[in-house]
């Protein structure tokens, strides 16, 4: 991977296939030890005492075969439809389940 750096995106649209070849930069040892810390304090913060108590000899070989990268977003193409396939009826339906949920993101799509 560090030869060749990129990776591709495949995306379906109206039109068909598209892909996207993106560009990649590959995080050398420190880099990559604090992105992990960054993913772990998000989604798992109580590993991080476990993981300081590791020697650093295990770490080096765990974190040799992990390839750290990072995206950076810079547009979302997106297409928001739901029920668009549905009979009136069925979007009514819908629409009254999704109000009578009590969830306020669900209120707003009906």
């Amino acid at each position: 991977m560090r030869a060749h750096a990129f990776a591709t995106l495949a995306s379906s649209d109206p039109d068909g296939l598209t892909a996207a070849h993106l560009p990649f930069v590959i995080e050398e040892r420190a880099a990559k030890i604090a992105l992990q810390q960054k993913l772990i304090r998000q989604h798992d913060a109580g590993y991080l005492a476990q993981m300081a108590e590791l020697p650093a000899n295990y770490l080096d070989a765990r974190f040799g075969a992990i390839v750290s990268f990072s995206l950076a977003v810079t547009r979302i193409n997106a297409r928001y439809t739901l029920s668009q396939d549905k009979n009136p009826a069925e979007r009514e339906r819908i629409a009254r389940e999704l109000e009578a949920s009590g969830d306020s993101a669900a209120d707003a799509r009906a």
